[in-house]
């Protein structure tokens, strides 16, 4: 806190650390940096590196340069497509678009994973707000849990800003009642090595039909170029450490090597 350019981690219940990789996730768990508490390296290196942080579930839509689809995300960075414009609208809204937001196409195969489809109801983790009425409520799993107060939404880490106003509640089960702070609606909830597939599934689906021989991925070698963004996220959110990691996990030897751009050769 208060230091320019300074990571922000946080310490999950595995006893890992998360990087958050942007302000934009991050400011979907908390409205400001008021908790977060300054240590040095050494502090920190107490703390097994666990990757990036994931979107808080419900808050905002996400998707990335390199695809035109748009998710959903439900507590531990579970992704769910939005199939149609209309599926969009009739959950959100008009002015669904409001809610999508960019993540940077690395963390969005490391910190997430697939789920199924959206079809009808929000996801999990989403915020609602009667129309016509004072009351919250939090979607689980298809069910409405209406939140005592607005000062249990608060103690629960979540604002009256980020609710849904929805007319219509009908389609969803009443739940319990939410009274106090949860730990599963506050806490983020790491991935079990999960990564996200489609996108490979896709790409693999592609390269067949196009007759291509794919290089084993033992011997691949990925270059990745950065300015100053860039190399602090390669260097304080662990991306060396998660390729090593997978490595000695599955048996593979994937390399990164990240260079500055713009630099000779890359220019």
């Amino acid at each position: 806190e208060g230091v320019q350019d300074a990571a922000v981690y946080y310490i999950a219940t595995d006893g890992k650390k998360y990087v958050f990789p942007d302000a934009k996730t991050y400011y979907t768990w908390y409205a400001d940096f008021s908790d977060v508490k300054k240590v040095n390296v050494e502090e920190l290196d107490k703390y097994p590196d666990g990757g990036a942080m994931s979107y808080r579930a419900g808050i905002k839509l996400v998707t990335h340069p390199n695809t035109g689809k748009v998710y959903a995300v439900e507590p531990g960075g579970v992704l769910r497509w939005l199939p149609s414009i209309p599926a969009a609208q009739s959950l959100y809204g008009d002015n669904w678009g409001d809610f999508v937001q960019d993540i940077i196409p690395g963390y969005f195969a490391s910190s997430y994973t697939k789920g199924e489809d959206m079809i009808s109801l929000l996801p999990t983790g989403t915020i609602v707000k009667e129309r016509l009425g004072n009351v919250y409520y939090y979607i689980d799993s298809g069910k409405k849990r209406k939140f005592l107060d607005l000062s249990t939404l608060s103690k629960n880490n979540f604002f009256p800003y980020q609710a849904i106003e929805m007319s219509d509640l009908s389609e969803y089960v009443a739940g319990d009642d939410i009274l106090d702070a949860e730990d599963k609606l506050l806490s983020f909830q790491p991935l079990d090595d999960g990564i996200f597939e489609d996108e490979e599934d896709d790409l693999a689906g592609d390269l067949a039909d196009n007759s291509q021989t794919v290089s084993p991925i033992n011997d691949q070698k990925i270059l990745l170029l950065t300015h100053s963004v860039g190399r602090n996220l390669y260097e304080e959110g662990g991306i060396a450490e998660w390729f090593d990691n997978y490595n000695t996990d599955n048996n593979r030897q994937v390399q990164i090597e990240r260079r500055d751009y713009p630099d000779y050769p890359y220019q």
